[in-house]
């Protein structure tokens, strides 16, 4: 049996390659990422494309330079985003609860407000009765409509031609 190494995951490459940038701190052009990341044990075929996987995550930024592009990544900017995005969302959870509060008073207030009166309890429950009265009428009306002569007539017309 032959003792084959297993391949190298998405992820694994993309670690590797992250790790090329962060420490050596420096600017690179794809060609030096392509010679850092096959020594790092990343197939030259798929450098590139994992190396724009990591600029579409915004993991590595690029800049075309005159007619070259050039990548670099530091350690610091996923911490910054981070705490960018942490920020960004304890501002909104911040907008929200007080949101919640706004809405809690307004609905207490309108509670407040309304009373209870014999006559609106007397409309609940006609509006309730009209509606079981309404969904006891369609219930009827479903299943006279199967027996509908026009609906039967139309079927067997329709069977008759298909024969």
């Amino acid at each position: 049996m032959s003792k084959r190494k297993k391949g190298v995951s998405l992820d694994e490459k993309r670690e590797r390659i992250l790790k090329i940038y962060h420490e050596n701190l420096e600017v690179y052009n794809l060609k030096e990422v392509e010679k850092l990341g096959s020594k790092a044990g990343v197939v030259l075929q798929t450098i590139k494309d994992v190396n724009q996987a990591l600029v579409d995550d915004n993991l590595v930024d690029t800049d075309k330079i005159g007619s070259g592009n050039y990548f670099w990544s530091f350690p610091s900017k996923v911490a910054q985003q981070r705490k960018r995005k942490l920020d960004d969302l304890e501002t909104k959870r911040g907008e929200l609860k007080q949101k919640i509060v706004s809405v809690v008073q307004a609905v207490e207030t309108q509670q407040s407000l309304r009373t209870e009166s014999s006559d609106r309890v007397e409309k609940l429950n006609r509006l309730a009765q009209l509606k079981n009265q309404v969904e006891e009428m369609r219930a009827k009306l479903h299943v006279l409509s199967e027996n509908d002569p026009d609906v039967m007539k139309k079927l067997g017309t329709c069977h008759h031609r298909r024969h």
